[in-house]
């Protein structure tokens, strides 16, 4: 997937895919609000994240700024875990919400790709999809072909719109985050404090080379 100038826009976005565990859609959402909620996401990250000096520790700040806005920490947290969320004590839950927008910000944006320019998203039009709305976006990259990026928009119990799932290149990155985080669980015999230690070097390590 490529990614917005500034790069940090498309780390918010990928945060804002985790499914919502076991939710329960109050009605289907209306094509136009689901438009309107994807372009007041995309607004409202450029605007945070444009031609700013940030330091690492800023950027993940802003991050976690824009899911609460938009989501919630608690809710994606317990999403991309599964089961091993509710067995984890409090203290392992929170350090995992913490390091969350940190792990993303750190190994989800390419090194350098700040500095392309005449990068754009520009949304498109919205069409239902049962209880849900496909909103239809391109992403533009001087000299290269456009890459069509569909958001799945859903209205959550008390009616406010969620993005649910992004859909670049045939992959789903809901799909692609659960898996990540669960194989690194299994292959540690269920650790989720496995998966913390994981997290923060990656993050580390990642941050270190930028």
């Amino acid at each position: 997937m490529r990614f917005l100038s500034p790069l940090r826009l498309m780390a918010v976005f990928f945060l804002m895919t985790i499914p919502l565990a076991g939710a329960g859609w109050a009605a289907p959402v209306a094509p136009d609000a689901a438009k309107a909620w994807v372009k007041a996401l995309v607004d409202d990250a450029t605007v945070a994240f444009s031609a700013k000096q940030m330091t690492a520790e800023q950027q993940t700040g802003e991050v976690l700024r824009l899911i609460e806005a938009y989501s919630s920490l608690e809710t994606l947290s317990r999403a991309i875990l599964g089961h091993h969320w509710d067995r984890a004590v409090p203290e392992d839950q929170e350090s995992f919400k913490s390091l969350l927008g940190a792990y993303v910000v750190n190994t989800r944006v390419p090194k350098g790709e700040n500095r392309k320019p005449g990068r754009s998203l520009d949304v498109g039009e919205a069409e239902a999809a049962g209880e849900r709305a496909v909103v239809h976006s391109l992403l533009k990259t001087p000299d290269e072909p456009p890459t069509p990026i569909d958001w799945l928009v859903a209205a959550k119990e008390d009616g406010r719109p969620l993005v649910t799932d992004i859909l670049s290149g045939g992959v789903s990155l809901v799909r692609t985050t659960r898996a990540d985080f669960t194989a690194v669980i299994n292959a540690n015999g269920g650790s989720f404090k496995a998966l913390l230690d994981a997290m923060r070097v990656k993050a580390e390590v990642a941050a270190a080379a930028k």
